[in-house]
């Protein structure tokens, strides 16, 4: 049974911060891409988007537990704390998405004012079109319109083909369209500080994917030409004074990871069971499925019904209430979350379901 719970967020949130971390040590310890290839990384990138994807429990095999944490959130309707804090969740997410679009808008108009510049220059003889204008400052991809744009440098003729190379080859990887998933996720999950670091590694593990994929198709001495390339661009780029938010200020140190993993990187022998030991350590806790044990399910009614009644008669009328409880008197009890929330009202002096103190304990 698929089901989301306070369990499977916490599960999701706990297993995510630990991939997280390994995936930062991989692009940052240079001693982890002597045992660790592209193949792993990619792995690690997409098992931690599923997990925050898909929080859930899938509950292939079930446990009985007498654990109070597990018995009160098999239902997270019925726990206050749990609604409180997805109406917080829910708020901060809107407003997240909110920063997300008019930051879209903000960049929208940049491109606008760039696409009017009376100085640009578009290259044709491309698989795409390809802009050149001074207000870019460092060569990227323009969105889903598939527009390559770069900054008015004096590149040489094959710093440029480098360049456009790499860039289609975003375009081919849809790396536009995973950086606009990751944002989304990143606004949604606004509380998971562990996000962001993972928002940072997605976008150097992006380019090493591209720097793999372009040199693994070339020879030897292409591999060297492209470094040679990417660090002369490097440069180049950094001389440029607009910045429109496409690169963070660590340029350097990116580049370092790129370059260090270009000249070490191979495929290893030990990446199909590090593989394994992932799938396994992120998905195994989400096929278990807690249940409250029964015998101690009956012992907490028993007692709670004793604590209860004491000091009633035994013709007192008691009602149950829909959380399993009994209720003597008049109260008003919400349940529910956010459009399905409502508050009833109980008596059990006038409800025809209620049933004396005495009729409840001779069905005991």
């Amino acid at each position: 049974m698929i089901h989301f719970s306070i369990y499977s967020l916490a599960v999701s949130c706990l297993l995510s911060t630990i991939l997280i971390i390994v995936f930062w040590i991989s692009l940052n310890w240079k001693k982890a891409f002597h045992i660790i290839d592209i193949r792993v990384l990619n792995v690690l990138f997409i098992v931690i988007l599923i997990r925050l994807i898909f929080p859930f429990n899938i509950g292939v095999f079930q446990i009985n537990t007498k654990s109070e944490f597990f018995f009160k959130t098999s239902n997270v309707l019925e726990f206050t704390f749990w609604n409180i804090f997805q109406i917080v969740w829910l708020l901060g997410a809107c407003l997240s998405l909110t920063f997300y679009f008019i930051k879209i808008r903000n960049n929208q108009k940049i491109l606008n004012y760039i696409f009017s510049d009376p100085n640009k220059m578009i290259l044709k003889d491309f698989q795409f079109p390809v802009l050149v204008s001074e207000y870019v400052s460092n060569p990227m991809v323009l969105g889903m319109k598939k527009i390559i744009l770069l900054p008015d440098i004096n590149y040489s003729d094959q710093e440029r083909s480098m360049i456009i190379a790499h860039e289609i080859q975003h375009i081919k990887n849809k790396d536009v369209y995973i950086k606009c998933l990751i944002s989304l996720i990143c606004a949604v999950y606004w509380w998971f500080i562990p996000l962001y670091f993972f928002k940072r590694c997605s976008e150097i593990f992006l380019e090493l994917r591209v720097d793999e994929k372009l040199i693994t198709e070339e020879n030897s001495l292409s591999k060297y030409l492209y470094l040679e390339s990417l660090i002369t661009v490097a440069k180049k780029n950094t001389q440029s004074i607009i910045d429109i938010n496409y690169f963070s200020n660590s340029l350097l140190t990116e580049l370092e990871t790129r370059v260090y993993y270009l000249l070490s990187s191979n495929k290893h022998k030990y990446s199909v069971y590090l593989i394994g030991i992932i799938f396994v350590f992120s998905l195994a806790p989400s096929i278990f499925e807690f249940l409250p044990d029964q015998s101690n399910i009956y012992q907490q009614k028993k007692t709670i019904e004793q604590v209860e009644f004491n000091g009633l008669d035994s013709t007192d009328k008691v009602l149950q209430i829909s959380n399993g409880g009994w209720l003597h008197g008049e109260a008003d009890i919400s349940s529910g979350f956010l459009f399905n929330f409502q508050t009833e009202h109980f008596n059990s002096s006038t409800d025809p379901s209620s049933i004396s103190v005495k009729e409840l304990e001779s069905q005991d």
